[in-house]
């Protein structure tokens, strides 16, 4: 099973919108400078037993050319030094901030959203969303790893990334899967051979090789307009 992408053969199709050109990455990451292999980027230290694994998925995404982007935050942040020695669930959403941004999740100098919105979610500040959520054995990933260029290339990359995402699965082995919001419910439906939900203003589960499997609202959605459910939604996540 091919988990990398081929800087070479794995071009994306020309989709409509794109002028028929062939896209092409805009920029690309050397491993050495930034992530796990240094560059000064602050995180915690990775535990012994996840430092393998996070060399493994980091790799995965730095190598990758399928789709063109803004940056890799994935890699520019560390976000796999932020691995639980075992994953205990799985929770991903959509994609770092498209467009010419600096924020993410796991950019912990800058103002994110959605770190915002897992705050009120896991009832901690800010500042101790991650460190709470690797407490939980939680780990947040996204179904689109790069950070897009605008919000019209999501479902293009969301394709793309699928093997990536696999790769995840394939490697933690989560007890249970939270796929929040549409693209990571697409994702999640298309590894697992699953329906995802048409309305996800609710919660979803369903059993599959073994695990749990939830579908729920995207937290920013639930910040806005679902507050009703975040009580549930937290409990899946810590619980």
């Amino acid at each position: 099973m091919k988990l990398g992408c081929d800087p070479v053969n794995d071009r994306v199709p020309v989709e409509e919108g794109d002028g028929g050109k062939e896209r092409r990455p805009k920029t690309g990451t050397n491993l050495r400078s930034i992530g796990l292999f240094g560059g000064g980027v602050k995180s915690p230290p990775t535990h012994p037993r996840g430092m393998e694994n996070a060399r493994k998925l980091e790799r995965r995404v730095a190598s990758c050319r399928r789709c063109s982007f803004v940056d890799q935050p994935f890699v520019l942040h560390r976000v796999y030094s932020w691995l639980p020695p075992r994953v205990r669930v799985l929770a991903i959403g959509e994609s770092p901030p498209p467009g010419r941004k600096v924020g993410s999740l796991y950019h912990l100098e800058s103002f994110d959203r959605l770190r915002l919105s897992l705050s009120l979610l896991l009832g901690v500040r800010m500042e101790e969303v991650l460190e709470t959520l690797r407490r939980s054995s939680v780990f947040f990933t996204a179904a689109v790893k790069c950070r897009p260029p605008d919000r019209r290339s999501l479902e293009g990359m969301r394709r793309n990334c699928v093997p990536l995402l696999r790769g995840e699965l394939e490697l933690l082995r989560p007890e249970r899967v939270v796929a929040m919001g549409r693209f990571a419910s697409a994702s999640v439906g298309e590894i697992l051979g699953l329906e995802p939900p048409e309305d996800l203003r609710g919660i979803l589960r369903v059993e599959r090789e073994g695990r749990e499997i939830f579908f729920t609202p995207h937290p920013n959605y639930l910040f806005r307009f679902g507050r009703g459910l975040i009580g549930e939604v937290g409990r899946i996540l810590r619980d």
